[in-house]
């Protein structure tokens, strides 16, 4: 299982729940906060397995913390095997292409 810290602007961690949900995720919390403006933080635990698929899912939400909060649960993993190093993550969403008509 993968801890996931996904923040999201307010009102869209509902939907952040959902698509979790569809995967199998457990632990499901989501909490109000204020960064630069109101917004949703969503905690999730997804299988190893269904991380990538919840990711893509979440591709098209404005995520910024899912890169960092990959790379601190990664860490986690690695510190527990007593592996001191610091993962390298790097999280892109890109846009689908425009349809040509």
């Amino acid at each position: 299982m993968r801890q996931l810290i996904i923040q999201v602007p307010q009102g869209n961690g509902k939907t952040v729940i959902d698509i979790t949900k569809s995967h199998n995720g457990t632990n499901l919390a989501r909490l109000e906060g204020n960064a630069e403006e109101p917004i949703d933080v969503v905690i999730v635990h997804v299988s190893n397995r269904e991380v990538g698929k919840v990711l893509e899912e979440l591709q098209d939400l404005p995520n910024e913390e899912i890169g960092s909060s990959l790379t601190q649960s990664i860490q986690a993993q690695l510190l527990k095997q007593d592996l001191n190093v610091t993962p390298l993550v790097d999280v892109n969403v890109l846009e689908p292409p425009a349809s040509k008509q």
